[in-house]
Formats: C-alpha cells, sequence, structure tokens
C-alpha cells in the first residue's frame, strides 16, 4: 500500500549558495509522509554534492542526474515519472517553505477532496535581505469571494488570468496530473503557463487559501533573468498555451483574450529586450507573424480580435524590412495611440464640463425661483429671527 502523502518535485540547477536553506525546510517538514525528487539538471557547483549529503542523512529523498542541461520543463517532467504521491509538490531550489505547508495543504485538500489547492507567497530580496509581496502572487485581482472556500471551475472561468501560473503556488491532486496527461513543455521560458492552464482546465475541485506558505528568493542568477537568451522559445509557448486551451475544448470561449495574450506575451519581452535580441527575435517574430498572414482563416482571426495596439504591432512587423525598421514603426504607433487617447480623454472632458455647465444654470435658474417665490419673501421674518438666534448661541 502506498503511504506517500505528498511528492515533492524540485529542480536543482547551480543554487549551492541556497539549496541547503530549501532542503532543510522541506525535509523538516511536519508531514513526514512524503518522498522528495530531486532532480539535478548538470549542475556545474557544488549542488550535487549538496544533494548527495543530504540523501545520506534522509531516505526520503532521491536524486535524478540528467545527462545535460534541459531546464527546469523536462526536470520536473522526470520528476513526475517517478512520483508516487497522492499529491504533488514543485518547490524551487532557491527558495524555501513554511515548515507546515504540506501538513496543512495536504490535510485540507483530503477533507474537501481537492484537485487543485493554491496559497500565497512572498518574495524575498536576496540582496536587501526585505520581504515584500506581489499583487500577482496574491491573487488582488481576484475578488475575495473566491477565497477560503471550495470553489468549481465554473465559478472561475471569466478570471482565469487573475490566477499566478507559479507550479510552486499549489497543492496537485496526482490523479489529476495522470488524468490529464499533463506535461510541462521543455522550452526554457514561461513552460509553467501551458501546464497550468492544462491543469486548470480540467480542475473540477478548487480552493485558494490565504496563507503564506512559500517565499521566493530574487537574485541576480536567477533564471528569469535570462532574458531575451531563450527568445526562440517564446513564441512555441505562446502557441502551447492556446493549444492547451483547445486541447480542453475552451478555445473558442477565450479566443479573444488568447489572441491578445500571445501577441502581449511576444510584445512585451521584445521591448525587454536589449538591441541584440531584438534583432535576433524579430526573425522569429516575422516567421511567426507571415505564417498567420499567409493563412486566411487565422488572419481573419487576428485582424477581428486583437486590440489597436496588439495589431498595429503585428502590423509593424509585417511591414519592417529589419528590426529597426520595426523599432521605429512601433515608435510611430505608440505616438499615435497615446495621442488619439488624450484626445479623447479631452473630448470626455469637454462633454463632462459642458455638462456641469449646464446643470450649473439649472441651479441658478431654480435658486432665482425660489428668491422671487412668495413663500421666500413671507419666511423672510422667520429666518432673521433663527440667524439671530444661531448667532446669539455662538
Amino acid at each position: 500500500m502506498n503511504d506517500i502523502k505528498v511528492s515533492v518535485i524540485i529542480p536543482v540547477y547551480n543554487v549551492e549558495k541556497y539549496l541547503e536553506q530549501c532542503l532543510d525546510s522541506v525535509v523538516n517538514q511536519t508531514l513526514k509522509e512524503i518522498e522528495i525528487i530531486c532532480i539535478n539538471d548538470k549542475s556545474s557547483d557544488d549542488s550535487l554534492a549538496i544533494l548527495e549529503k543530504y540523501a545520506k542523512k534522509d531516505n526520503r529523498i532521491t536524486i535524478i542526474n540528467n545527462v545535460k542541461n534541459n531546464g527546469g520543463g523536462f526536470s520536473r517532467n522526470e520528476g513526475l515519472k517517478l512520483a508516487r504521491g497522492e499529491y504533488i509538490s514543485f518547490i524551487d531550489a532557491d527558495d524555501w517553505v513554511e515548515e507546515k505547508m504540506l501538513e496543512y495543504t495536504y490535510n485540507e485538500s483530503k477533507l474537501k477532496n481537492l484537485d487543485l489547492l493554491i496559497f500565497l507567497a512572498k518574495n524575498y530580496d536576496d540582496i536587501t535581505s526585505q520581504f515584500y509581496e506581489i499583487d500577482y502572487y496574491n491573487f488582488k485581482c481576484l475578488n475575495d469571494s473566491f477565497k477560503n472556500r471550495l470553489f468549481y471551475f465554473d465559478e472561475v472561468k471569466d478570471f482565469i488570468f487573475c490566477f499566478a501560473v507559479s507550479p510552486w503556488l499549489k497543492l496537485y491532486k496526482k490523479e489529476l496530473l495522470d488524468k490529464s496527461n499533463a506535461k510541462f513543455p521543455e522550452e526554457r521560458v514561461m513552460h509553467d503557463n501551458p501546464f497550468f492552464y492544462n491543469i486548470f482546465l480540467s480542475a473540477e475541485r478548487m480552493e485558494l487559501i490565504e496563507e503564506y506558505f512559500y517565499y521566493r528568493r530574487r537574485h541576480k542568477s536567477s533564471l528569469v533573468n535570462m532574458r531575451g537568451h531563450r527568445c526562440q522559445d517564446i513564441i512555441p509557448i505562446a502557441d502551447h498555451i492556446i493549444n492547451s486551451f483547445k486541447y480542453n475544448n475552451a478555445f473558442d470561449y477565450y479566443k479573444k483574450k488568447l489572441l491578445n495574450r500571445k501577441i502581449f506575451l511576444i510584445r512585451s519581452e521584445y521591448e525587454k529586450m536589449n538591441e541584440n535580441f531584438q534583432k535576433k527575435f524579430f526573425k522569429y517574430i516575422t516567421e511567426d507573424f507571415n505564417s498567420i498572414y499567409n493563412d486566411s482563416h487565422m488572419r481573419h482571426e487576428y485582424l477581428i480580435n486583437l486590440s489597436q495596439r496588439n495589431l498595429s504591432f503585428y502590423f509593424n512587423a509585417l511591414k519592417s524590412e529589419s528590426y529597426l525598421d520595426f523599432n521605429s514603426f512601433n515608435e510611430f504607433s505608440e505616438i499615435m495611440i497615446t495621442t488619439t487617447r488624450l484626445e479623447n480623454k479631452i473630448k470626455r472632458l469637454e462633454k463632462k464640463n459642458e455638462h456641469l455647465k449646464n446643470c450649473n444654470k439649472e441651479l441658478k435658474r431654480n435658486n432665482e425661483l425660489i428668491i422671487s417665490s412668495n413663500s421666500w419673501k413671507i419666511t423672510k421674518p422667520i429666518r432673521k429671527i433663527t440667524c439671530f438666534i444661531k448667532k446669539f448661541l455662538k
């Protein structure tokens, strides 16, 4: 009989400075019936030696050594292959968790037969040693009525993009992962997006608890700081996200948001890159956008669903011969969009001002009618007496 309640999966790559704090927070969990699967992704520092030291002391730890450096998505998939627990937890090797996290989340999940349990996280700045919160990991855009209670997908389907996609913010029922054949794409960036949406669209019973169980370390060597180096993965990941919705028969319902989300992801990543990476990424963008344009059905879907800013970005790529042209067109588009927005704001303010002028005229007219009325004249002595009494009482 399987007595493992939670499988903890930890991808490890060159985190010797932080790994012991992470492992200490896991091996000291108040829930003891766990297995700890650590995937060493061909680390070149002493991470493997640290893993082996802990494995000698705790037989719950299993070490997988990747033959080459494959990235977090591949490593998590390797961990899933070995996982035997009722529930699955993912932890990044440079982060750490509260020691009661697994006991609390496991008991709550079992009590309510949850497919997915979500909790909160705090960021930790490794340079300043300060903790801080951000709205994304606290789900501030979600109505409080969804928090600390069981909810079903239909209740939150219109808020799906309010949920943080990070795999470490959740406890997953393994049965759900097996049923949905959930796997992480092996691209190096944003692979948590398709995985999360595939799970979320498959889950039935869920809960978001307002408990800070996870501490996310921010430091210079974080994988998330590799922006631009993996620009070839951004468009495939954006397509993986769309395919997750298609696989779960949810694409039509979210079509407008998904198509805009794809262009937004590409645009936002491009804008954050330096020129060297922009030059490289521009080639991938034009290849993808031209394939969309050459497919009449896809072209129509994008044209009728994209926002003004995303549509401008799309067409600017199609008519640009170089990334420099592309940047110039985008700058001009931003100026035009901003100008139009300001002009519309001015028109709204002028309309509001005109309305206030009319209201003021109406008030003056009503005031004149009151003053000229007989009742106003008759009550004049009474008003004088009232005014005198008020002054006397002061």
